[in-house]
């Protein structure tokens, strides 16, 4: 509500392999009714995140894949459910699927990826779970900014154009003032001369 944000990058899911809070209990992953909750509580970040007039635009950024045997247990139905509320949400929000950009073929944790300029370059970190630097911007970060894009260039078109009428406008503006201004000093000068004319044939009158 403060900075009123066009758009939203969301970067949920990977730490959610746990039992899940309400009021009065936690509902454990092995209960049916964490996959429904789980879905639920998506779809509720997407209503508040997007706004009543559904407005902002929302770029879901799913959980990766690494290895954990949680995280290959509920991984790939967090993705899934994921997915699955932003297709039924009725905002502008899309699903950048990080669990397939960090999998390799058979769908286990990545250990490597094709850097576009340098080949094939280490996905993980020392610790093996967490990404390097340059597998974050190029499997995650760039696949957002690429859903962003065209929102960006029609928005910097609309601003630009905007700043141009207002800059038009302060042009006109400006002309009409120093017309206004010139009109009035010779409508001044009019008036004078007209005074100065019938001042001495009023003195030759009263002689």
């Amino acid at each position: 509500r403060r900075h009123r944000p066009d758009y939203i990058v969301v970067s949920l899911g990977t730490n959610d392999h746990q039992a899940l809070k309400t009021k009065k209990s936690w509902i454990k992953t092995k209960n049916p009714r964490w996959l429904k909750t789980y879905k639920q509580r998506v779809l509720i970040m997407l209503r508040r995140l997007s706004g009543r007039d559904r407005r902002r635009a929302i770029v879901w950024l799913g959980p990766t894949n690494f290895e954990a045997s949680n995280a290959r247990a509920l991984g790939p139905r967090i993705n899934r459910l994921i997915r699955e509320a932003i297709e039924e949400f009725d905002g502008p929000a899309v699903f950048v699927d990080a669990r397939k950009a960090t999998s390799n073929r058979k769908g286990e944790p990545g250990t490597t990826y094709e850097h576009p300029k340098r080949g094939t370059r280490a996905m993980r970190a020392e610790d093996g779970i967490h990404l390097t630097t340059d597998a974050v911007r190029w499997l995650l970060a760039e696949p957002v900014l690429k859903h962003f894009g065209a929102c960006w260039d029609e928005d910097v078109a609309a601003r630009d154009a905007i700043r141009a009428q207002r800059k038009a406008d302060r042009i006109a503006k400006r002309k009409a003032k120093l017309e206004a201004k010139r009109a009035a000093k010779e409508a001044a000068a009019k008036q004078k001369e007209a005074a100065n004319k019938q001042a001495p044939a009023g003195k030759a009158q009263a002689t």
